[in-house]
C-alpha cells in the first residue's frame, strides 16, 4: 500500500534578500516517480538541494516517513573518483553503510549488473563513455539501496538518442525495484517517459503552477499523441511567463 515518503510543505528560499522560490508544497509516494519541471534556473535544483539538505530553506519543513530513510543524490555530472576503478567507486559510498567487504562487494556487482556494465568493473572513468560515466553513477545509487533517490537532471549532457536508452533502462530498473524517486529536469520528453506525478515550476519567484498526475507507463505509448499532448501542455506553461 502507497504511502507519503516525503511532503514538502511551505518551502521557500531566498539568497542575499532576493526570493527565489515562493512557498512548495509537493509530495512523493512511496514507489513513484514524482517529477519536477521547470526552465532552466528556476529554482529546481534549490528544492532538490534543500530535500537532500545540502541547502536550508528560508521557511518551510520537510517531513519524511521515518527517521532514519538513506538518501542518494544523483547529480547531473557523475562525479566519478578517477583514480578509483568503476567498482572501487561503488564500493567507496558503501564503506561507512555495509560492515562485511563480502556483501559490499556483492551489492556493488549486482547494482553494475543491473546497469549492464558488469563487465567493466576494474576500469577507470577516463576510460569509459559519458553514458558509461552516467550508468555507473546510476548503479553507485542502487547499490546504496536508498530509500529516497534524489536525480538532478542525470542525462542532460547526453545526445538525444543515448539519452532515450538510459531512460528505457532506468524505466525497466524502477520495474524491477521499488524505488522511491524525485526526478527535475527541464526536458519534457524525460518527464513524461519517467514520472508519475508532475509539478510545473515557472514565475519569479518560482512557484508550483499545476500538478498533473500521467496516466500508467504500459498505456502511454499505446494511446497516439499521448505524451506529444502532455509535453506541449508542460511547455506552455513553462514559457508562459517567459517573455
Amino acid at each position: 500500500m502507497q504511502h507519503d515518503i516525503l511532503r514538502c510543505s511551505g518551502l521557500t528560499k531566498s539568497f542575499n534578500g532576493n526570493q527565489i522560490l515562493a512557498p512548495i508544497d509537493l509530495v512523493l509516494k512511496s514507489g513513484e516517480v514524482t517529477g519536477i519541471v521547470g526552465p532552466s534556473g528556476c529554482g529546481k535544483t534549490t528544492i532538490l538541494r534543500i530535500i537532500a539538505d545540502l541547502e536550508k530553506p528560508t521557511s518551510g519543513t520537510i517531513t519524511i516517513s521515518h527517521t532514519h530513510a538513506r538518501t542518494a543524490f544523483n547529480f547531473q555530472e557523475p562525479r566519478l573518483i578517477p583514480w578509483h576503478t568503476v567498482l572501487q567507486n561503488i564500493l567507496f559510498v558503501l564503506n561507512h553503510t555495509v560492515a562485511h567487504n563480502k556483501e559490499r562487494v556483492q551489492r556493488a556487482r549486482e547494482a553494475l549488473e543491473a546497469v549492464e556494465l558488469g563487465n567493466y568493473l576494474d576500469y577507470y572513468p577516463d576510460q569509459l563513455s559519458g553514458g558509461m560515466k552516467q550508468r555507473v553513477s546510476l548503479a553507485r545509487a542502487l547499490a546504496f539501496e536508498p530509500d529516497i533517490f534524489l536525480m538532478d537532471e542525470p542525462f542532460a549532457g547526453l545526445d538525444y538518442p543515448l539519452r532515450m536508452q538510459l531512460i528505457t533502462l532506468f524505466n525497466r530498473l524502477l520495474q524491477e525495484r521499488s524505488m522511491s524517486v524525485v526526478f527535475v529536469s527541464h526536458d519534457t520528453r524525460e518527464i513524461t517517459r519517467l514520472c508519475d506525478t508532475v509539478y510545473i515550476l515557472n514565475g519569479s519567484p518560482c512557484s508550483i503552477q499545476e500538478t498533473i498526475r500521467l496516466g500508467p507507463k504500459s498505456e502511454r505509448l499505446i494511446h497516439p499523441g499521448y505524451l506529444q499532448r502532455m509535453e506541449e501542455h508542460m511547455l506552455q506553461i513553462m514559457v508562459s511567463q517567459r517573455v
